[in-house]
């Protein structure tokens, strides 16, 4: 349609000025016509901000291909809508370069930040801060995220899933950030229990695992922090710290360290 309008004014404006123009020379100026208004109206100049796990090419990759700069300008949630549907993306806001920039635009992402690693039927998922899988974990085992199990069973919905996962996710954070500890695994014991081995401590910690009780388990990672400087304490010789009773804390040592006390 676009050609046709720009190839009927060409036809009125050579045809009013009385010039005899061959019919080669009209297709070859209708295809002239057409590859400037595609470049107008396709092409475009992109600024990606925002990525630090996705690479430019991927989010580029995410774009609507039909949709014209005039769509971009009047329509920008459908762009925004279109690299949404990339699992690692977790915002965008699609604007122009400035108010008189018809074919240029700034592209910002809000990356998913993986939290852990989890088991999903036979294969081992990468999992968001908020409860949502991004991808399949890599094949070779990577120690940057900790590993939770017990979390899922097939029989779960998948709005129950999510919240289980983003319910972990904010624990782990919390925990790490009252101890200044890595996480390294994770278990729930019967949804009531968080068992957590952490990279600097040689024994694993219970807490109680009652979902949206993170007040409580901010207090039990305090206490533990007191637990651990207790004058004395040889943490080699503690087989685990229980905490998940409400006010106290159950030191377990080893059994051959128990016989040496003894």
């Amino acid at each position: 349609m676009k050609y046709a309008l720009l190839f009927i004014s060409l036809t009125a404006i050579i045809a009013g000025s009385g010039y005899y123009v061959s019919p080669e020379t009209f297709s070859r100026t209708g295809e002239f016509l057409g590859e400037v208004s595609d470049s107008l109206l396709y092409s475009r100049e992109l600024h990606v901000a925002g990525n630090t796990t996705l690479s430019r090419d991927r989010i580029i990759s995410r774009l609507p291909g039909e949709l014209s700069n005039i769509g971009w300008l009047t329509t920008p949630q459908d762009v925004e809508q279109s690299i949404k549907l990339d699992p690692m993306v977790r915002d965008v806001e699609v604007a122009r370069c400035g108010f008189f920039s018809f074919r240029c635009f700034h592209i910002s992402v809000v990356e998913r930040q993986p939290a852990f690693v989890t088991q999903l039927g036979q294969k081992p998922w990468l999992v968001s801060k908020d409860g949502g899988f991004l991808s399949p974990a890599p094949e070779v085992a990577d120690d940057s995220y900790p590993v939770v199990d017990g979390v899922l069973t097939t029989s779960m919905s998948p709005e129950l899933m999510k919240s289980r996962l983003a319910f972990v996710a904010r624990a782990i954070a919390l925990l790490e950030d009252v101890l200044g500890a890595r996480a390294r695994h994770v278990t729930m014991n019967n949804g009531a229990e968080l068992s957590v081995s952490f990279r600097e401590l040689p024994f694993p910690v219970v807490f109680n695992g009652s979902k949206s009780q993170f007040d409580r388990l901010e207090i039990e990672a305090k206490r533990l922090k007191e637990i651990l400087t207790q004058p004395g304490l040889k943490l080699h010789q503690i087989e685990e710290v229980d905490l998940a009773f409400k006010r106290l804390g159950i030191v377990r040592l080893k059994e051959e360290d128990m016989k040496e006390n003894k």
